[in-house]
């Protein structure tokens, strides 16, 4: 893992999401309603502030469950053991444990986006991808049921899903995962850090300055000879005497 969020490659993996997981919501809008229940339009007094609050608050949900289950939970697990899939499918059963039981369709269908979306993470190295497919998938199912007249007011999640819906999801998810094995492919990305340099050791015995050898020595200066220059000894310069003034001097009377 790289250590944090790889923001080009979760805006691609959103753009890559938004046009599969919107035709498969298409195609299960054209499926029968439930109870022969017609599609009635909330209108945009309602639709619009709902549409707001879940682009803001989706993506934070949608993060925290990927961080929990396809972050922390899965290099838990995976930590001791050698093969991924060994970590990938009690965390994809745990997942649609926390959603509920509902039908074995909808319960199979939140394993299978478990399943996939822990697989997406170890195969490119961190969290967009999965945590790109959860958003989308939240906030379109969201601003659907937004869109209807007490849509919002269902207890319904996704484990209640019939088998009809479940069809074109597991389609969406598969899909999906093979479009971003492709752009992986195409635009490949980092998936490790690297590794933190060691600190460095101080020495042993740190001196704030550098050992002095020998003894002090005073620099020379004019008129003294340097350290170590043999002495020369004075020559002594012949003294001239000055004659004596009574000497060869003749007396007169």
């Amino acid at each position: 893992m790289t250590g944090r969020l790889r923001w080009r490659w979760l805006t691609l993996c959103v753009l890559t999401a938004l046009p599969i997981v919107g035709l498969a919501m298409g195609g299960m809008l054209l499926l029968p309603a439930d109870g022969g229940e017609e599609f009635r339009w909330a209108g945009w007094s309602v639709f619009g502030p709902a549409l707001a609050m879940l682009v803001v608050l989706v993506p934070l949900q949608a993060a925290a469950e990927e961080y929990v289950f396809r972050g922390w939970l899965t290099q838990a697990v995976g930590a001791f053991l050698r093969s991924p899939w060994c970590a990938l499918l009690p965390q994809a059963g745990l997942f649609a444990a926390a959603h509920g039981w509902g039908t074995p369709w909808g319960f199979a269908d939140l394993v299978v986006f478990g399943a996939a979306a822990g697989w997406l993470t170890w195969r490119t190295g961190g969290l967009e991808a999965s945590i790109g497919l959860h958003t989308v998938n939240n906030i379109l199912a969201f601003a659907f049921s937004a869109a209807t007249v007490d849509g919002l007011k269902s207890d319904e999640t996704a484990a209640d899903a019939t088998w009809p819906l479940v069809a074109f999801d597991v389609a969406s998810i598969a899909l999906y995962t093979a479009a971003v094995v492709w752009l992986l492919r195409r635009r490949p990305t980092a998936r490790t850090a690297p590794a933190p340099l060691p600190p460095v050791q101080p020495p042993a015995f740190a001196t704030p300055y550098a050992p002095v050898t020998g003894f002090p020595v005073a620099p020379p200066w004019a008129g003294r000879p340097a350290p170590g220059t043999p002495e020369i000894p004075a020559q002594e310069s012949p003294v001239q005497e000055e004659p004596h003034p009574w000497s060869g001097a003749t007396t007169d009377r």
